[in-house]
């Protein structure tokens, strides 16, 4: 997967304003515009505060940098919402390493699983078909390390095809899931992206964890934004950022990412959604309209309100474009549809 590479100019989502400040670097040019490289250039954004970009290709280096894609996220340490680059080169794409579930390994390993599920699906009872589910999950949970999640199930929601809770750590998928024929729809994009945002907790967790303390820094602050306190991060310093478990948080701290590393840059992204009070606050808000707009669009439906279901509708679809800016939203998308691509039955 590749995307176009970044440089000064390219538009952002706030304000539709260029990168600017930078400086970008002083001897690549992509365009005739100075390349923009992760963490050292610093966006000043008209809206919000000065913003970098912590990810950046993990396989092209630019002044010993990672160079910067359209689709990246600027952020400015929890203060603001993060700030999508859309615009980028013409003609120079960069490759997008996809670690976790997002890899390649990952979607043909759980492919195979439901698959398998697929092919015996009519010959299970419902309570059959559950355990077997589960059962799958729990093997891709093992794979990150954590413990697997608890199911719920739910009545049906418009536009709600599972969701992910992580202070619970479960996942929620429509109750008859299980009842009728197998749904392609529900194992493709709606597990797997849930699967996802599961993954984008732990590497926030993980990623937290094996960050280096910074000498002198008062340890409350590590509860509110992503700076390293002078102390090593606690199991019990997790479970105040984020409300999971505490086991969740135990197996976090037992296997940290190393600093740098391709899963620690994806973890810091993560991090500003998952453990910042700014933007947990933000997740909270936007999963919390999707879900009244889509109660309301029911109700609307079982009362035969046209007209009130075409303002829960314009409700819901406003909620979800704020979603679908998120990080964890927009990488969540990519991975799902990637694997419904990928989908081999």
């Amino acid at each position: 997967m590749t995307e176009r590479a970044a440089t000064v100019g390219s538009v952002t989502e706030h304000v539709k304003a260029g990168l600017s400040s930078g400086p970008g670097s002083p001897n690549v040019l992509i365009n005739d515009r100075r390349a923009w490289r992760a963490e050292i250039d610093q966006h000043e954004c008209p809206e919000h505060h000065r913003e970098v970009v912590y990810v950046g290709s993990t396989r092209v280096l630019i002044n010993n940098q990672r160079a910067v894609r359209a689709s990246d996220f600027l952020e400015s340490n929890g203060a603001s919402a993060p700030n999508r680059i859309n615009g980028g080169s013409r003609n120079v794409r960069i490759g997008i390493a996809r670690v976790g579930f997002a890899s390649p390994e990952a979607m043909a390993g759980y492919g195979r699983d439901m698959c398998a599920l697929k092919s015996v699906w009519e010959d299970l009872t419902p309570e059959e078909r559950q355990a077997r589910y589960e059962a799958a999950i729990a093997e891709h949970f093992n794979r990150l390390g954590m413990p697997p999640p608890t199911l719920e199930l739910f009545s049906n929601q418009p536009g709600v095809g599972a969701y992910w809770n992580q202070s619970s750590w479960l996942i929620g998928l429509p109750a008859e899931t299980f009842t009728g024929p197998f749904n392609d729809w529900t194992m493709k994009e709606a597990t797997y992206h849930e699967l996802m945002h599961a993954e984008q907790t732990v590497s926030a967790l993980r990623e937290r964890a094996g960050r280096q303390p910074t000498p002198g820094r008062e340890s409350e602050a590590s509860a509110t934004d992503l700076g390293a306190a002078s102390t090593p991060v606690t199991a019990e310093d997790l479970v105040t950022m984020t409300g999971v478990p505490f086991e969740v948080a135990q197996r976090a701290v037992e296997t940290p990412y190393a600093p740098g590393s391709a899963e620690a840059l994806q973890g810091r992204v993560n991090a500003e959604q998952h453990l910042t009070q700014a933007g947990r606050e933000r997740s909270t808000q936007v999963n919390a309209a999707i879900w009244d707009a889509s109660q309301r669009i029911q109700e609307a439906r079982d009362a035969g309100d046209e007209a009130a279901e075409r303002q829960a509708q314009a409700d819901y679809e406003r909620a979800r474009a704020a979603y679908d800016h998120l990080p964890g939203g927009s990488d969540a998308n990519a991975a799902a549809n990637e694997f419904a691509r990928r989908w081999p039955c």
